[in-house]
């Protein structure tokens, strides 16, 4: 079986028809066991595209930044470069160094990411492990303890079996909006694009129930819902009839409009105060949830279900 020779984070040059190779990221990794390839999910920096690619398709951004990196009048391009030169934050005299760090993070990425879907998805595990159903407070209070965090009374007291069920409730919404930002971003591909699917899946978000804390644990769908506001998709590479172009534009624009009016609801979740933008207070928000929960073990950040920035003294 082919070994993939990219992890999740990677940066690379990605080659895609039409266009020189371009500075991208690995976001996902596509083994196909039947016919022994794989392909790589990417995100294209400066477009904010995303496309499927072969493994020969790509290679290494810091090997070959040297031969591939230098300023192109393709639109975009050096905008890319300055973006992922930015991520990357490091010196490319030093291409072992760069090397090293390029590695680490990705690595962090990807456990990141297991980890983030894992506690999700067993939501039903965390919620019993805090439920005074199953455990008294002294037990309670040591696994707290244990996790590097301190767990307020009011998430420890007594609960019913109704507030157990708002609970994995709320967290089982969280793990949809996860789906529903990937599923979103796996239909609108540079090299293809499935407008329907991601019309459906903007609904299924619109009927949402969401909050804050929700937003603010998985800030990636207001990138995502930023970016949709202004898509357009690649038509001049699809080879399409004029017929369909002019489908996929009202498509697209469907989609421009679905996404702005969620971004806005999104947005009315938030206080705003005058003379600020939303992306400053989102920005503040993100930030001040980290401070409080620093100390936290991942499992624990993402299965939260009340927002800690809110907890009073009392509860503290």
């Amino acid at each position: 079986m082919t070994t993939p020779k990219f992890m999740i984070g990677d940066k690379v040059f990605a080659r895609m028809r039409g266009y020189p190779p371009w500075p991208a990221k690995v976001e996902g990794v596509i083994n196909n066991t039947s016919t022994k390839t794989i392909k790589y999910r990417v995100y294209f920096y400066g477009t904010k595209q995303i496309a499927i690619c072969k493994q020969e398709d790509l290679c290494s951004y810091v090997e070959n930044k040297a031969v591939l990196g230098k300023p192109k009048k393709s639109k975009g391009f050096n905008d890319s470069l300055l973006e992922i030169d930015s991520e990357l934050n490091v010196s490319f005299n030093d291409s072992d160094i760069s090397k090293v760090i390029d590695r680490t993070n990705s690595e962090n990425m990807n456990i990141e990411d297991e980890v983030k879907n894992d506690c999700v998805r067993d939501v039903c595990v965390k919620i019993v492990k805090y439920s005074p159903v199953h455990h008294n407070s002294e037990d309670k209070t040591k696994s707290s303890e244990d996790v590097g965090t301190t767990v307020p009374k009011s998430y420890q007291s007594q609960q019913s079996k109704d507030e157990i069920t708002l609970r994995l409730s709320l967290l089982k919404n969280e793990k949809m909006l996860m789906d529903i930002d990937y599923n979103i971003q796996n239909c609108l591909c540079l090299n293809r694009a499935d407008p329907d699917t991601c019309l459906k899946q903007l609904d299924e978000l619109n009927a949402m129930e969401l909050n804050s804390l929700m937003i603010k644990k998985h800030p990636e769908i207001v990138k995502t819902l930023k970016n949709l506001q202004v898509y357009i998709g690649n038509i001049s590479c699809w080879n399409m009839t004029n017929e369909e172009v002019e489908i996929f534009s009202s498509k697209a624009l469907m989609i421009q409009q679905k996404s702005k009016i969620i971004y806005n609801k999104i947005q009315s979740l938030f206080s705003i105060p005058f003379g600020k933008t939303f992306t400053e207070v989102f920005e503040e928000e993100q930030n001040n949830l980290k401070s409080y929960t620093m100390n936290m073990a991942p499992e624990d950040f993402y299965c939260l279900f009340k927002d800690p920035t809110n907890f009073t003294v009392e509860e503290k």
